[in-house]
């Protein structure tokens, strides 16, 4: 079974139970993390978020770096773009929380 946690015009958020693996598509690029390193994940984007690398927001440079799974790839984001990485990860992190509330409550 797949989930479709978010998905707007930047990109989404797939889950499949099955195989515990998430894809994420944001602008051009995609890529697929285990399930458990989603937390992970999100965690080093409020890390960059909250750094702040660019001092204005109209930045148009690549200054933040995510790491991706496969080794030496990295995700390269301006500090927008950067910001709407979080935005989608975050508004997919809360939707699988309401998820994970409502199959508790059912129980």
């Amino acid at each position: 079974m797949r989930y479709c946690w978010v998905q707007n015009k930047l990109g989404y958020v797939v889950e499949c139970v099955h195989c515990q693996q998430m894809q994420i598509a944001f602008g051009t690029s995609c890529f697929t993390i285990a399930s458990h390193r989603f937390h992970h994940l999100l965690a080093n984007v409020i890390k960059l978020v909250a750094a702040g690398n660019c001092p204005h927001n109209s930045c148009i440079q690549k200054t933040n770096f995510i790491e991706l799974p496969a080794d030496g790839y990295f995700l390269g984001l301006t500090p927008s773009e950067l910001q709407a990485f979080y935005t989608l990860l975050d508004s997919a992190d809360t939707e699988r929380k309401i998820f994970n509330l409502q199959q508790l409550i059912q129980l």
